[in-house]
Order: structure tokens, then sequence, then C-alpha cells
């Protein structure tokens, strides 16, 4: 008998804007596409290669204060997409994730508040790492393995194109 999944979901993109910025209206959108130059740079980073041609990015003022960046992006659980979001401040620092939908029949629990709390803080230069600096949540691995990973290379990805996104370097 195959497993029944249940897909919920949590937040909209609108939603998700709402969540992130204080005029959700007024923030502007990026339809990144990666260039090969870009694409190179990303991937020599990552340690691996890139599938995606591209990301969804928005820059506004946050609620938390001052301006900042979400990035919308989708990963694999264990058979299913799971759509998340990272919203980052202008250091390119997370303030926070959040699940937009998650399709998979179990591991439901990374959409707790204190399991995506973790994630706040870290950046390109520190990075979240699976079971090092985030913890792991028994019958949700993949999930975890792969949000964790997924938010990682948006770390990366909005380093690379920090110009693109008002995102100040790090010295």
């Amino acid at each position: 008998m195959a497993p029944c999944a249940q897909a919920v979901t949590y937040l909209t993109q609108e939603q998700a804007l709402a969540l992130a910025f204080e005029n959700p209206s007024e923030a502007k959108k990026h339809s990144i596409l990666f260039d090969e130059t870009h694409r190179k740079i990303i991937e020599q980073k990552l340690g691996e290669k890139l599938d995606q041609h591209g990301i969804l990015a928005y820059t506004g003022r946050l609620k938390s204060g001052g301006r900042g960046t979400l990035l919308f992006d989708a990963v694999i659980g264990k058979h299913e997409l799971i759509d998340y979001m990272v919203v980052l401040d202008a250091d390119a620092k997370v303030c926070f994730i959040e699940m937009l939908a998650y399709r998979e029949s179990q591991g439901g629990e990374i959409r707790r508040k204190n399991w995506r709390e973790q994630f706040a803080g870290k950046s390109d230069k520190a990075p979240p790492e699976h079971e090092k600096n985030v913890v792991n949540i028994s019958g949700a691995t993949l999930s975890c393995r792969h949000v964790t990973e997924g938010v990682r290379k948006l770390l990366i990805i909005a380093s690379v194109y920090e110009d693109e996104l008002g995102l100040k370097k790090e010295r």
C-alpha cells in the first residue's frame, strides 16, 4: 500500500511577503536567472552542481526593521517538494525561515518554531549545517537535511548576487 501524502499549504507567496515586509506592495521583485559566470561561482561555493536556473527574491523594508531580502525556494523532502522562504537582513544573515507548503506524509515537524529558529543569524560565512549547528528531528531526517542544505544554498546565492539584492558585503 502506498503511503498517503498530505499536502498542506501554510502560506501563499502573498502571505509570505506580508509576513516579511512592512509594506509588501512596495517590495521589489527580483527574478534572477543565473548566468554562466555566477553559476560557476555558486557551484564552486556549494561544492556541487546547481540544478536550477534561477531564484525569485524580493527586497524591501522588513517588519523587523531595516531593509532585507526574501528568497523563495523548494527542496525535495523524502519524495515530495517542500516550499519554503528565507528572510535575510541587510547583512545577509538569516532573520527567519518559514515553510510555505509541505507535501510529505511525515516530517511536518520542521515547521515547528523551535526548529526553524536555529537558522536565525546564519550567513554565508557561518552557514547552517545539518546535525552540527542544526539539530535533526527523528522521523524528518531527509526534510531537515534538505531544508538545511537549501538554506545554505540560498545564502550562497544571496552572497553572489548581493549587489543586485542590496545586501552589504561582509568585510
